[in-house]
Order: C-alpha cells, then sequence, then structure tokens
C-alpha cells in the first residue's frame, strides 16, 4: 500500500495524510503515489498521479490529501507525471503512460490533447510551453492546439524559436518521414539535418 505523507518543517517530521487512491472502477486501493503537484495559490488543493499497468488514477484533493475527487480521464496505464501551469494554476497536465490531458478545474473537464507512439511512455512534464520527455524524443506540445488531433499537437523541442513543425510522421522513422511546418514564409531558408 502506498501512503501519502506531509511535512511542515522542511521534512525533519512526517505525517500519514492517507493512502493512495483506489483505481477508477475502485477494485484495489493504495496505488503507489507516481507524483505530485500542488497548487501555487492553495496549498491544501493538490494532484496525484497514480497507478501501475490498468490500474491507475489521477485525483485532486482540495483539503490536503484527506479526501479524492476523481478526475474523468482515461488512458491506457498508469498516470506518472503532472504539472500545474504556473502562468494558468486551473490547467493541470497530467501523462498517462503515451497520453496527455489537460485539466481544467473551473469547468471539470479533462481533454486528451497529445497521444504518443504505442509503447512511448512519458515519465515527465515541465513548464516551458509543454517539454514532454518520452522513450522516442523530446517534445513541445502545443498550448494552444491547431485542430483536435492529438498526434499534430507537437513540435519537436529543437525548433521552438524560428518556426514551428506541427507534425512528424512516423516517428521514430526508418525510410521516409513527412514533416508539416508552420510559420515560415516564403523569404525564410530552412536546413533540415537528419541524424540517426
Amino acid at each position: 500500500t502506498a501512503y501519502l505523507w506531509s511535512s511542515k518543517d522542511g521534512g525533519l517530521n512526517w505525517k500519514k495524510i492517507n493512502t493512495g487512491p483506489y483505481n477508477a472502477d475502485f477494485t484495489v486501493g493504495g496505488l503507489p503515489i507516481n507524483d505530485i503537484a500542488v497548487n501555487p495559490n492553495d496549498y491544501d488543493s493538490i494532484y496525484l498521479a497514480a497507478g501501475y499497468n490498468t490500474n491507475f488514477a489521477w485525483v485532486l484533493s482540495a483539503d490536503g490529501g484527506l479526501t479524492y475527487k476523481y478526475i474523468n480521464a482515461y488512458g491506457e496505464g498508469a498516470y506518472t507525471a503532472l504539472m500545474i501551469d504556473l502562468a494558468y494554476p486551473d490547467s493541470v497536465y497530467a501523462a498517462i503512460r503515451r497520453d496527455v490531458f489537460v485539466y481544467d478545474a473551473l469547468n471539470d473537464t479533462a481533454k486528451l490533447i497529445f497521444r504518443g507512439l504505442p509503447g512511448e511512455l512519458i515519465p515527465d512534464l515541465q513548464q516551458g510551453s509543454i517539454l514532454a520527455g518520452t522513450t522516442t524524443g523530446f517534445y513541445g506540445i502545443l498550448l494552444e492546439p491547431v485542430d483536435d488531433n492529438p498526434y499534430t499537437n507537437i513540435k519537436k523541442a529543437d525548433a521552438f524559436d524560428e518556426f514551428s513543425i506541427i507534425e512528424i510522421f512516423p516517428n521514430p522513422a526508418k525510410d521516409e518521414i513527412l514533416l508539416t511546418i508552420k510559420n515560415v514564409s516564403e523569404k525564410n531558408d530552412i536546413t533540415i539535418k537528419l541524424s540517426d
């Protein structure tokens, strides 16, 4: 069984708050907690990413972890990473295996915004647009999606400044690759370097 702990003195003393949450159908409790995100405007509002294999939960606690409210978002595997948008703390991002969801706390809705390749894992999310390190590469996920297709709302992290690569398919590639590039005028010269 996993536990949620709290320290109010920089880690000198710890208090057990709660066990890890149950899975979505309430058959397995005490799920391991893989990541915690705390709302910078309200320290009692915490999000937990929890689970393993097909038993998983993404929860919000408004009372410092005493009780959990489940966020209605389902993917393929355990929730592994969380990130609160520091500019808009009501937007919370969660990685569940190869997928990334955004949760709108004001409207209590979650939406899939990125879908990785089969077998891909996203172990961490960081601010700076949204940066996702995966088992196949390092990506930036667009904060303002170009469409509702989660496969196209990405760009390679090394292409942030001058133009945006909107689609890289397939990734990884063996023989051919399709790049869809945005924000390039006819006056721009683009050099594409391929490496293996």
